[in-house]
C-alpha cells in the first residue's frame, strides 16, 4: 500500500513537470520552436523539481498527509452519522487504587483532582474550564492501563494505535482533540507540575479549542500510569 502511495507521487511529479512545459515540446519544431523565454521556464521548473526530490522526504510527507486525510475523514464520518452521544463500555475493573475507592462511574479522587488542577491553570489565564467527561475518562483509563500491561510509554499504542484511532474505536466524537501521558509520579499535583513544566503538555492543557476532559489513573505493580485525553466538540 505505501508503495503505492510513493508511485501516485511520483507520477503527480511527472505530471507537475509535463504540465509545465512549453506546448512548443509536443508540436512540430519547423512550424513552433521554443523561445528562450520557453527554455528558461522549462530550466526553472526542472530547478524547482529537482529541488523537492533533494531536500524533501517524500515518504514521511506522504504518510503524514494520509494521516492527516484519515483523521479528517473520520472526524467528519463521525459528525455526519448525528450527535447522538455515543455510550462508551468501562474498561477499568479494579475497584480499589491506593486505599480509596472509585466512585460508581469508576472515577478515581486522583482523576478528579488532575481536572480541578486543569481548571485552575486555566483560570489564570483567563480560558473558559473543561468538562470532566466519564466517556473520556474511561478511554484514557483504558490507555493507561495498556501501557501497564504492555510495558511500554507512547502516545502511540501497539494495541489501539494513535490516540484518534484509539478515541474512534471507542465511540468518542470530536472536532478537536489532544493526549497527555505522564509515568511515575506518585500525586495529581505532581503530575501536573510536569505537565505544565513542558512546552508540548502546557499546550494541551491550555487549548481555546478544547472543551471536555477524561483523565485516566492506573497503579500497576507500584507503577503509576496517567493519561491526560482532551477533545473540543
Amino acid at each position: 500500500m505505501f508503495k503505492l502511495i510513493k508511485y501516485a507521487v511520483v507520477l503527480l511529479v511527472i505530471g507537475y513537470i509535463i504540465n509545465s512545459l512549453p506546448e512548443s515540446m509536443f508540436t512540430d519544431s519547423k512550424q513552433n520552436a521554443a523561445s528562450n523565454e520557453e527554455t528558461t521556464a522549462v530550466e526553472e521548473v526542472g530547478s524547482r523539481v529537482q529541488h523537492l526530490v533533494t531536500n524533501v522526504d517524500w515518504a514521511e510527507a506522504t504518510e503524514k498527509a494520509v494521516n492527516g486525510l484519515n483523521r479528517a475523514a473520520m472526524m467528519l464520518s463521525m459528525y455526519l452519522e448525528g450527535d447522538e452521544d455515543v455510550d462508551v463500555v468501562p474498561v477499568f475493573k479494579g475497584d480499589e487504587v491506593d486505599g480509596t475507592e472509585r466512585d460508581s462511574d469508576q472515577v478515581h479522587e486522583f482523576e478528579r483532582r488532575v481536572h480541578e488542577l486543569v481548571n485552575e491553570e486555566r483560570k489564570k489565564r483567563g480560558l473558559e474550564p473543561l468538562e470532566f467527561s466519564v466517556d473520556v475518562s474511561h478511554v484514557a483509563r483504558a490507555k493507561s492501563q495498556d501501557m501497564a500491561d504492555k510495558d511500554y510509554f507512547s502516545h502511540e499504542s501497539p494495541t489501539y494505535g494513535s490516540p484518534f484511532d484509539m478515541m474512534q474505536e471507542f465511540g468518542l466524537k470530536y472536532m478537536a482533540a489532544g493526549e497527555n501521558i505522564a509515568m511515575g509520579q506518585r500525586s495529581p499535583e505532581q503530575v501536573m507540575e510536569g505537565w505544565m513544566n513542558s512546552d508540548g503538555h502546557r499546550k494541551n492543557i491550555l487549548h481555546e479549542n478544547f472543551t471536555h476532559l477524561g483523565v485516566g489513573f492506573i497503579k500497576d505493580n507500584g507503577t503509576y500510569y496517567w493519561t491526560q485525553m482532551f477533545i473540543g466538540k
